[in-house]
């Protein structure tokens, strides 16, 4: 399980990249939304019974297993690392 600190610096990071990401993908799915059940999980510190208990759609869903799994230590991205690679992608083709 990631630190406190850790999770803390990640929350902050997202908040950051949620106004500079495009705010819905191609297939008009939300990347806001998105985001915010990644802070969500990381806020509340959730399990994978609790995102499924949230009826998130697919893409947040997808979304929040990211968090979780980072949180978790299953993954050493992080959900910040993976959004400012789409900033940096669409920022580049402007």
């Amino acid at each position: 399980m990631r630190t406190k600190k850790e999770i803390n610096a990640e929350i902050s990071a997202l908040q950051n990249l949620k106004e500079k990401v495009p705010p819905t993908t191609f297939f008009k799915d939300s990347n806001v939304e998105a985001i915010e059940a990644q802070i969500k999980v990381l806020t509340e510190l959730m399990d994978e019974d609790d995102i499924n208990l949230c009826h998130f759609n697919e893409h947040s869903e997808s979304a929040a297993i990211f968090a979780w799994e980072w949180m978790t230590e299953e993954t050493d991205e992080s959900p910040s690392e993976d959004w400012a690679d789409l900033v940096r992608i669409v920022t580049k083709d402007k």
